[in-house]
């Protein structure tokens, strides 16, 4: 049975490592930047390196792109995979550059 969905982003945050797929990754060399907004909101950035994901708080000088997402929006595409092409189609996550490799990709890096 599948987990509850993540209630905070520091929930969310502390369970990455636990969805992250380490074989999606192989040969994969990406930083995905999450800047999220509004309240109970903040910055951290994921390091995909050839099968290995680290995870930390605060902003990368380099990412290879920076996804910027209301955290209640944040939270609803955690809960809810389909919704985050949703929201990404309302302009409600932003991504610099624009690179749907990328975005495409964290979806096979993360989940159930």
């Amino acid at each position: 049975m599948a987990q509850e969905p993540p209630k905070s982003v520091d929930e969310a945050i502390a369970r990455m490592p636990e969805s992250f797929k380490p074989d999606a990754a192989k040969g994969l060399q990406a930083v995905y930047q999450f800047c999220i907004t509004g309240e109970g909101g903040k910055d951290f950035y994921a390091d995909v390196n050839d099968g290995t994901l680290n995870v930390t708080e605060g902003k990368h000088d380099a990412p290879s792109v920076t996804i910027t997402v209301e955290h209640q929006d944040y939270l609803k595409m955690l809960s809810d995979p389909a919704a985050g092409q949703t929201l990404f189609m309302q302009g409600k996550i932003t991504a610099q550059p624009l690179d749907m490799n990328l975005l495409m990709k964290m979806g096979q890096l993360f989940g159930e």
